[in-house]
């Protein structure tokens, strides 16, 4: 999650905080549409399925090239 783009952090401790942006969100339509589109495209871009099987093929591949060295 990248804060006030593809939503909003908050000090877990900080109730104040929380209704703030909560609030923030409820008044502004444009804000919540915006961050919830680029939430949508930052999840297709990194952690999709495709995305995961990709990653941990490239990893898994790495791992086997690495010991081959070593044998």
């Amino acid at each position: 999650m990248i804060n006030e783009e593809t939503g909003l952090l908050v000090d877990p401790q900080d109730t104040n905080e929380l209704a703030e942006k909560i609030a923030a969100l409820l008044d502004n339509a444009d804000l919540r549409i915006d961050m919830g589109k680029k939430g949508l495209e930052r999840f297709k871009k990194y952690y999709t399925i495709n995305i995961f099987e990709s990653h941990m093929t490239e990893t898994f591949n790495k791992i086997l090239n690495n010991n081959k060295k070593n044998i």
